[in-house]
């Protein structure tokens, strides 16, 4: 596990298998997220011509959004794979395939 980086929660480091998926997953997220914010960020440059508090919350709000859908996906995917000791669950968490 890195000391200064990476999706860092009780549940991701259990163990380097949680470390492992919990970094995976949320990055996965992550640029999902991005790809979702850009053009929404590029728009919203487009339509404001000054900065004004409609504009901050026009953009900042979808940002704090995707932070707290990634930390709740993260988790939830966690959940599923892994018991609270870290270990895999036996049915692998779900049926559906790895992202």
């Amino acid at each position: 596990m890195k000391a200064w980086y990476g999706y860092r929660t009780f549940s991701s480091t259990i163990n380097q298998d949680t470390w492992n998926e919990g970094n995976r997953y949320a990055a996965y997220i992550s640029r999902w997220t991005g790809w979702i914010l850009l053009p929404f960020g590029v728009l919203m440059g487009l339509v404001f011509r000054r900065q004004s508090d409609l504009f901050l919350y026009l953009t900042v709000t979808p940002v704090i959004v995707g932070a707290l859908l990634l930390t709740g996906l993260t988790e939830w995917r966690l959940l599923q794979q892994f018991d609270e000791d870290g270990a895999p669950e036996k049915d692998g968490g779900n049926q559906k395939p790895a992202v």
